[in-house]
């Protein structure tokens, strides 16, 4: 039933991440962590000073937790929440957005994602008129480093284990995305995004009955891109020139 969360979908998004979905909003201020020590040499995030069409000018380095939220895409007018899934949306903390996973992958990911300096989620979905379901984030590391390891860990995956359905987005230096046409258990071909964006990943997650919809995941992305580039940099890294 459109609207509705099932196994099949949580684990689709979880294999990424974490599952999808949305409760109650989130609006109590969080405390950001402070960026791990390196014990180990890490390579900087370099920017290149290629033109990119879809990056206006950023009005800040680091956005505050209200204006990367202001930054998610409003859901369209004609869509539904996203009834009976599981997770909070709007502002997140780590413990939060973690918690969503199962436990397995919680063990896993947890120390990675501290590890990277994860800070805080700025989350919104909802249901389309089609059926689809829709999950925006945007994730955000102490770091452009933090955020580069999870994009380029993320990427290589897609790559690897099916790269005849991996894409890039049109004009997004640090992008990738993975359209699966294997239909889950509730009838859904899913597609999954990831674009590096400075000290930020935004990750998009759309399940759509019958066929992945490839093209709505591309729109969104182009819409939520310019959007958080207008309150931080967005600056291309070394992560888009193929070493993923």
């Amino acid at each position: 039933m459109p609207g509705r969360t099932t196994p099949a979908v949580a684990a689709a998004a979880a294999c990424i991440l974490l599952a999808t979905g949305c409760s109650s909003n989130a609006s109590t201020r969080i405390q950001a962590r402070p960026a791990p020590s390196a014990s180990s040499p890490t390579a900087s995030v370099s920017a290149t000073a290629s033109a990119n069409p879809l990056q206006p000018p950023a009005q800040s380095p680091h956005p505050t937790q209200d204006e990367l939220t202001a930054a998610l895409p409003t859901a369209p007018p004609d869509s539904r929440p996203w009834a009976g899934s599981t997770g909070p949306v709007g502002l997140l903390t780590p413990d939060q957005y973690l918690g969503m996973m199962p436990a397995a992958t919680q063990q896993v990911a947890r120390p990675k994602e501290t590890r990277r300096g994860l800070q805080f989620v700025a989350r919104r979905n909802w249901a389309q008129p089609d059926g689809a379901l829709v999950d925006v984030r945007l994730v955000r590391y102490a770091t452009p480093v933090g955020a580069q390891s999870y994009f380029l860990a993320e990427r290589t995956i897609q790559r690897a284990t099916n790269a005849a359905n991996a894409f890039t987005i049109p004009g997004i230096a640090d992008s990738g995305g993975l359209a699966n046409p294997t239909l889950d258990k509730a009838g859904n071909a899913n597609v999954m995004v990831q674009i590096l964006a400075g000290d930020t990943v935004i990750i998009i997650f759309e399940a759509s009955p019958a066929t992945p919809d490839r093209d709505g995941a591309t729109a969104i992305a182009k819409q939520v891109y310019p959007s958080l580039c207008t309150v931080q940099s967005c600056s291309p890294s070394t992560a888009g020139t193929g070493a993923v």
